[in-house]
């Protein structure tokens, strides 16, 4: 049987998750994707994001990295980008 998605994540989840403030999540969100530092994210809205789980622990697991260096390190390995 499948895995049951899980819910997308708030940004005071995520700060949770973190360890850090939420208003430190909603610098790395707008901070340019080719910086270092933002975080990969989904806007749902013009000031709502919300952040898929999976993506944001293999972040996390590859000592988050900027979001184009993720992106190709997912990438080569066959991940979906």
């Amino acid at each position: 049987m499948p895995a049951t998605p899980q819910p997308w994540m708030t940004t005071a989840q995520v700060a949770r998750l973190m360890g850090v403030s939420v208003s430190t999540v909603q610098r790395r969100v707008a901070t340019p994707s080719d910086e270092t530092g933002s975080i990969p994210h989904a806007r749902v809205g013009p000031r709502l994001v919300r952040f898929d789980p999976d993506t944001l622990r293999d972040w996390m697991d590859a000592g988050c990295p900027s979001v184009d260096e993720f992106r190709r390190q997912r990438w080569m390995r066959g991940g979906a980008a």
